[in-house]
């Protein structure tokens, strides 16, 4: 039953079921409306609008169905015509979002947004989850560019993203995600992040990212976000949402790619690159770098969850109120250097080292993978620059590792590995759980006056400065 009431001369009030309108009888989207109410406002027992008008009918020159265009009143509804059909707004489908300024509903249209967006500043929003396959489909961000990414409600995948040189990717949403991996060259597979940032920055705001680092070669892979094979993480800030990032064969979590040119690509600048969290939830985990073979003599080395790629460094990594969890690759720190070197050809080369750790707030678990500190060094590489100012941090060696913060254990004929600095100011805590230990050890810098806590223990072994009671441990 449809029922109709007067709201003035003009304006007639509809009552659809599920939903009210009011329309104007003038308005081209009701098409053959010719009467005109009559004085008592009512219309005849069989829902008709014949009749001439003023015995109360309403005047007209034919039935409900023909004096309403439904297709136009779809377009305020988005629902069902008098006969049941279902008529969405255009561009749009039942589940989907009806058009909306810079909304884009496929994966061409969202792939020309990304070459085409300025450096100005553009918006592309979602309206309609996209899935798609194979090779071929990458969404590529042009240099310079500066694109938000408004996914809505609305999730789409699954390929990888590459943000060009000094363009920056925003991401927002509500119940929106992003999930980013595959090869990006189907000649050359495995070798790619999941959204690869080197030389670009991306922000996350709202919405979920699934990010993982392409595990087809190995050792030879990108980070879950940050750089591809051989090359540096860029920027990435967190600001809200949720990422769960998973690095490739070797491949850091979010940081760098693995390095496959070990034995003489040591660029000190292909680190991490900038890592800043403000809030939201981050889970970051390594890639393993395979078995070893004859071409590439090396074994099951990891990249850090976050930080350096196998063979790689750590960056600049904050953390001011995320809830963190960053779990290293075999060989590779929770958060800082990934493994440096299986193989005693690589480990003579150079050590690598932690980066700069700096925890402001939040809550951080760091996981070791086997032989690598928790946070600073992997295997065979140097510790970090480590300062806990705020929040909780709980850390804890790898197994063969000497200590939860601090550099790896000491490889085949190197030097042994620096500890670096840790220092934890109140109320930073750092939490050592059972069978952790903090190794310091001769002439390194431990200060501040924040606490340690949990079942684990401290081992100083004499010249650094040590604020803690160790006597109560």
């Amino acid at each position: 039953m449809i029922g109709c009431v007067l709201a003035s001369a003009t304006v007639l009030a509809l009552a659809v079921p599920g939903a009210a309108f009011a329309f104007d009888p003038d308005d081209p989207a009701f098409s053959g409306w010719d009467g005109h109410p009559g004085e008592a406002g009512s219309f005849g027992s069989s829902g008709s609008f014949g009749g001439s008008g003023g015995s109360g009918s309403v005047g007209g020159a034919g039935d409900l169905d023909d004096a309403i265009d439904w297709d136009a009143l779809s377009k305020l509804r988005g629902d069902s015509g008098p006969d049941g059909s279902t008529s969405a707004a255009p561009g749009a489908s039942p589940g989907t979002a009806p058009d909306v300024p810079g909304g884009v509903g496929d994966f061409d249209a969202l792939s020309a947004a990304f070459a085409n967006a300025t450096p100005d500043g553009d918006t592309v929003r979602i309206t309609s989850s996209m899935t798609v396959e194979g090779p071929g489909h990458v969404l590529t961000l042009k240099p310079k560019a500066v694109l938000t990414l408004d996914l809505g409600m609305y999730g789409i995948g699954d390929m990888p993203v590459v943000l060009g040189k000094g363009s920056t990717l925003r991401i927002t949403g509500t119940t929106g995600s992003l999930t980013a991996s595959g090869p990006l060259d189907p000649n050359n597979p495995g070798r790619t992040a999941g959204i690869q940032t080197t030389d670009a920055t991306l922000i996350v705001d709202g919405g979920t990212v699934y990010a993982t680092g392409t595990a087809e070669y190995i050792h030879s892979s990108g980070a879950g976000i940050g750089g591809s094979l051989s090359a540096a993480g860029g920027t990435l800030v967190v600001n809200g949402g949720r990422v769960i990032a998973t690095g490739g064969l070797g491949g850091a979590g979010i940081g760098t790619g693995c390095d496959h040119k070990y034995l003489g690509n040591y660029s000190l600048k292909a680190d991490a690159g900038s890592i800043t969290i403000n809030g939201g939830t981050v889970e970051a985990t390594g890639g393993n770098g395979g078995p070893a073979d004859g071409a590439h003599l090396v074994g099951q080395g990891g990249g850090a969850g976050i930080g350096g790629g196998l063979f790689r460094s750590g960056g600049s990594i904050t953390n001011n109120g995320g809830d963190v969890t960053a779990s290293g690759g075999i060989g590779a720190a929770g958060i800082g250097s990934g493994s440096v070197a299986i193989s005693p050809f690589i480990s003579t080369v150079n050590l690598k080292n932690g980066g700069t750790v700096t925890i402001n707030g939040g809550d951080v678990t760091a996981i070791a993978g086997e032989s690598a500190s928790a946070i600073g060094g992997g295997y065979v590489a140097h510790g970090a620059t480590v300062a806990i100012t705020g929040g909780t941090v709980i850390a804890k060696q790898g197994t063969g590792a000497p200590t939860a913060i601090g550099g790896g254990p000491k490889g085949w004929g190197a030097s042994f590995p620096k500890f670096g600095s840790l220092s934890i100011t109140a109320p930073g805590i750092l939490s050592l759980p059972e069978g952790a230990v903090l190794d310091v050890p001769a002439g390194a810098t431990v200060s501040g006056n924040g606490a340690v806590s949990g079942a684990g223990k401290v081992v100083f072994q004499g010249n650094g400065t040590l604020p803690w009671d160790l006597t109560k441990r």
